[in-house]
Formats: C-alpha cells, sequence, structure tokens
C-alpha cells in the first residue's frame, strides 16, 4: 500500500480523487509520522510558491523551522 501511494504524497491534496483521499486517509492511519511529514512538505510548497521576494520567503521559513522544532 505504502508502494502504491508514494505519488499521492507529492501531489497537493486539493488534487487527489475520492478514491485517492480513501486510501491516504488509511494510510495516515496506520502511519502517523507520514502524515507529520506530509503536513510539513506542504506547508514549506506554500511557502516556495507563494513567496517571490526572497527575504520574505526566508523570514517564513525561520518562522516555520522554529515553530516545527518547539
Amino acid at each position: 500500500m505504502l508502494a502504491q501511494s508514494r505519488y499521492l504524497l507529492y501531489k497537493s491534496h486539493d488534487k487527489w480523487t475520492n478514491s485517492q483521499k480513501k486510501r491516504v486517509l488509511l494510510l495516515f492511519e496506520l502511519y502517523p509520522d507520514l502524515k507529520k511529514a506530509y503536513a510539513l512538505s506542504q506547508q514549506l510548497r506554500i511557502i516556495y510558491n507563494n513567496n517571490i521576494n526572497k527575504n520574505i520567503a526566508m523570514l517564513k521559513l525561520a518562522h516555520w523551522y522554529k515553530n516545527e522544532r518547539n
């Protein structure tokens, strides 16, 4: 199941089909660390995609890193 779902984890959750959503929910139940890792990667994706200014992106990245360390 993990091998079949690896490409799902590269996609944003809003691009999943209904069957993919069901599979991911089961996967996240079985592997809670995977759910956390997916959330972290999506947060980084948002920082990267939404910030054209390098200084703002670096500041948001620093805040993201600080929040995840606590």
